[in-house]
């Protein structure tokens, strides 16, 4: 028996969460953003994005 994918859950609705909430929910998937204000979730949650910013230093091998 398969179970049903839960929520995606996008913590942070900055300039990286929005365009990745749009993604999914675009995707035909079952997505949640959360940022400053608390929500509740219906049923199980099957995936959790949390998306801070940060930079990345200069010369980083990140960038390579």
């Amino acid at each position: 028996m398969e179970s049903e994918p839960g929520t995606t859950l996008v913590i942070g609705l900055g300039e990286t969460g929005r365009p990745l909430l749009g993604l999914i929910e675009r995707s035909g998937a079952r997505a949640l953003g959360v940022d400053v204000d608390a929500v509740d979730v219906d049923g199980r949650v099957g995936l959790m994005h949390v998306c801070f910013p940060y930079d990345i230093p200069e010369g980083s091998s990140t960038l390579r």
